[in-house]
């Protein structure tokens, strides 16, 4: 049984909601004592203050759609690409199609084309791959809830100079009445920073239409908290190469047997030190081995798909052998790593 104060839900709000590693976009559950709704959208910067001044969402499930709109005084007639004149943007889109064919929920398309992410739906996710190869979550989704990564999700706020507002409408009910409770009627409207909420307390199940039954007591917790975008995110043409980073390999000696160590940074190797040769165990090769479907080996030559390609010597009975400076221009810092 819930606890009907919202005590968790308070904590929540003020202090964790929106900072977790993986932010809950959209939420419909039910069971025997809550229903749970969370749904979410993109409020322009410039319409944050107007936004927390009323508890009620800004837009609803389904709404967000292309429509039309008048201005006035002379109403005219305008297009609007989110149905309304304040520009505020589902995240979630809600398609229904009237019971003649099945609803169901999507992402954002932009921001799904932004970070070109793929549709696992076997597995309900979709997938960036990494200029490495490697595959990384960042959204994972179900018919009842629909789970961002947060840093994708900030860096995309950031872009779209817009906070996202994360709408929750709770509510609960107890087979206890408030007093076996020690709880009070209460009717409440609580503000922060980036935040606001209305806390509805009842002794009595005035809640009913969300229950196929009644019970004692009741309370419904609703509002929204804004997340705001990257703050030293700056997007640029050069912003990929300017955050390379390049590892140093062992390319030989000191004259008392200590390791020489240099970058592979092929931006600031001379052509005589882009040649040294690095030596590797034939054992590194051992994972692309083992991932035929993604790595192919050849002579001389390994790669990944149409991702990267790194010339090698395989030949030799025990190293692999590979420029300084290809290590550097063909392999990212992940992959430099391994």
């Amino acid at each position: 049984m819930h606890n009907i104060s919202f005590e968790d839900w308070q904590k929540r709000i003020q202090n964790g909601l929106g900072k977790e590693n993986w932010i809950v976009v959209y939420a419909d559950i039910k069971s025997k004592y809550e229903v749970l709704s969370i749904y979410s959208a993109l409020i322009p910067n410039d319409r944050v203050k107007t936004a927390l001044r009323k508890k009620s969402w800004d837009i609803y499930k389904g709404g967000g759609q292309p429509g039309f709109g008048q201005h006035a005084p002379k109403f005219e007639t305008v297009y609007l690409r989110f149905g309304n004149f304040d520009n505020i943007e589902p995240f979630i889109y809600y398609r229904y199609f009237y019971d003649i064919k099945q609803s169901y929920i999507e992402v954002s398309q932009e921001f799904i084309h932004y970070f070109n992410l793929y549709k696992d739906t076997l597995n309900g996710r979709y997938i960036e791959i990494e200029k490495d190869g490697n595959e990384e979550n960042i959204i994972i989704m179900n018919e009842q809830e629909i789970k961002v990564k947060l840093i994708n999700l900030k860096k995309y706020l950031a872009i779209k100079n817009s906070h996202l507002a994360i709408y929750f409408d709770i509510w609960r009910r107890s087979e206890r009445t408030l007093e076996e409770l020690g709880l009070k009627n209460k009717k409440e409207v609580i503000t922060g920073e980036k935040y606001i909420y209305f806390l509805d307390i009842a002794n009595s199940p005035v809640y009913s239409t969300k229950f196929k039954e009644q019970l004692e007591s009741s309370s419904r917790l609703l509002g929204k908290k804004l997340i705001e975008g990257l703050q030293d995110f700056k997007p640029s043409l050069w912003e990929e190469y300017n955050k390379e980073c390049y590892l140093d390999f062992i390319v030989g000696i000191d004259d008392d047997g200590k390791e020489l160590y240099k970058s592979c940074n092929p931006h600031e190797l001379e052509p005589s030190k882009y040649l040294l040769p690095v030596f590797f165990k034939r054992e590194v090769l051992a994972k692309y081995y083992n991932r035929p479907e993604k790595y192919t080996i050849g002579d001389n030559y390994i790669s990944c798909k149409s991702l990267w390609g790194l010339n090698m010597d395989n030949n030799h009975e025990d190293y692999i052998v590979v420029f300084l400076g290809d290590l550097g221009g063909s392999l990212s810092y992940k992959e430099q790593m391994y």
